[in-house]
C-alpha cells in the first residue's frame, strides 16, 4: 500500500481534512441568535408579570396586616430603615411561590414593624428578612423545633397539657424535618445555626425542662432519711405527691431551675438543695417510658425522638437570626411569647 502525501494551504481560512463524511459546526447563526433573544424575551415577559402579581400580592397582605392595629404598626413606616427591610421583603416575597417562605416574610415584617429602636433585635429581624429567602421549609422546621426543644419551657403542670402543647407545636413540624446532613450544613453556611461537637438526646432534653412531670417518686423512707432536719414548712414547700404515683412523693418542681428558686424560700441550704434535685434525677422515666407513657396523647413522639437523636438536630445551636426565624415559623402554631425573651 503506497503512502501518498497530501498538502494544503488555508491561507487564512479554516483546512479540513477526512477520509470519511465529515460535519463541521462553526456555532450558531445570527437567525438562531435572533430566535433564541426572542424566546428569551417572551419568557421574561411571563417573569416579569408573575413577580408584578406577587408584589401586588406582598401589597394586599401588609394592608391586611395594616387593618389590624395589634399587627403591622403604622407608626413603622415612619423609619427608613424599616421601609428598606420592607421593600427588600417585597422583592423575596417576589422570587418564590413557596407558602411557607411568604407567611415567615410577612410575620417578620409585622415583628419589625413593632421595634421603635434600631437595637439587636431590630437588626437580627433585618437579617432574617434576608436569610427567610434563601431558607426551604426543612429549615424552617429544623430551626422551629430546636428552638421548642432548647430554648423554651411550656407552663405546664401536668403530662396531658405538656402533651397538648407537644400537639400543636412539636408535632406539625415532623413531616417536613430533614434526615440529611446537608439541610444542617446548609443552615450553618447560612449563619442561622452552628453544629456543636456536643449533643443533647431528646430525653434529657424534655427531662431538663419537665423532668418534674416523668418522675417515679420517693417512698416515705427516702423522705425520712433527706429531710430529717427539714421544718413542716419546708417540707411543704418542697414536696408534693407523686404525679405519676400517689403512693409516694416528689419534689414540687419541673426543673433544677425551679427548685432552687422555690428552695430558696425555705431554710434549706444550696448545697442539700442540688443534691435533692440530683437524687430527684434518679426516678425520672428511661427514654422507653417517656414514649411508652406519652404515646398515647402525642402519638409522634416516638418519631419526634428518632428524628432528635438520629440528625444533627441534637448538635444544633441557634444564633440569634436562627432563633428569629424559628420562633417565627413555629408561632403559625399558636406558640405566642416576646420574641425580646431570647434576644435582647
Amino acid at each position: 500500500m503506497s503512502e501518498i502525501e497530501q498538502e494544503q494551504n488555508a491561507g487564512t481560512g479554516l483546512a479540513v481534512q477526512s477520509g470519511r463524511d465529515t460535519t463541521f459546526n462553526q456555532g450558531i447563526t445570527v437567525d438562531q441568535v435572533c430566535m433564541l433573544l426572542d424566546s428569551m424575551s417572551a419568557n421574561m415577559k411571563l417573569g416579569v408579570a408573575l413577580m408584578d402579581d406577587r408584589f401586588k400580592e406582598f401589597k394586599l397582605e401588609v394592608m391586611k396586616r395594616l387593618d389590624d392595629e395589634a399587627a403591622l404598626q403604622r407608626e413603622a413606616f415612619k423609619d427608613p430603615d424599616f421601609l428598606y427591610v420592607l421593600a427588600k421583603a417585597q422583592h423575596q416575597y417576589a422570587r418564590t411561590d413557596d407558602t411557607v417562605r411568604h407567611k415567615n416574610l410577612l410575620d417578620l415584617i409585622v415583628l419589625r414593624s413593632k421595634q421603635n429602636e434600631s437595637g439587636r433585635l431590630a437588626l437580627t429581624l433585618n437579617d432574617a428578612v434576608d436569610k427567610a429567602s434563601v431558607l426551604t421549609r426543612n429549615e424552617f422546621a429544623e430551626l422551629s423545633m430546636c428552638f421548642l426543644i432548647r430554648n423554651t419551657q411550656f407552663k405546664t403542670q401536668s403530662i396531658q397539657e405538656l402533651s397538648t402543647h407537644l400537639n400543636r407545636c412539636l408535632v406539625p413540624l415532623l413531616d417536613d424535618i430533614s434526615v440529611e446532613h446537608s439541610s444542617y450544613t446548609y443552615l450553618e453556611s447560612h449563619s442561622c445555626a452552628s453544629i456543636d461537637i456536643t449533643s443533647l438526646e431528646f430525653r434529657n432534653a424534655l427531662l431538663h425542662s419537665y423532668g418534674g412531670l416523668f418522675s417515679k417518686g420517693f417512698d416515705n423512707d427516702w423522705v425520712t432519711t433527706h429531710f430529717a432536719g427539714a421544718s413542716d414548712g419546708d417540707r411543704i414547700q418542697l414536696l408534693i405527691p407523686c404525679l405519676n404515683d400517689s403512693s409516694k412523693v416528689q419534689l414540687a418542681a419541673l426543673s433544677r431551675h425551679l427548685f432552687l428558686e422555690k428552695g430558696a424560700l425555705t431554710s434549706v441550704n444550696p448545697d442539700n438543695l442540688n443534691s435533692l434535685y440530683t437524687a430527684f434525677e434518679g426516678t425520672f422515666w428511661t427514654e422507653a417510658e417517656i414514649i411508652e407513657n406519652l404515646s398515647p396523647l402525642v402519638p409522634d413522639i416516638a418519631r419526634a425522638f428518632e428524628l432528635w437523636n438520629t440528625t444533627a438536630l441534637k448538635n444544633l445551636i441557634l444564633t440569634s437570626v436562627g432563633t428569629a426565624l424559628g420562633y417565627t415559623n413555629v408561632a403559625q402554631f399558636g406558640f405566642d411569647a416576646d420574641l425580646s425573651i431570647w434576644i435582647k
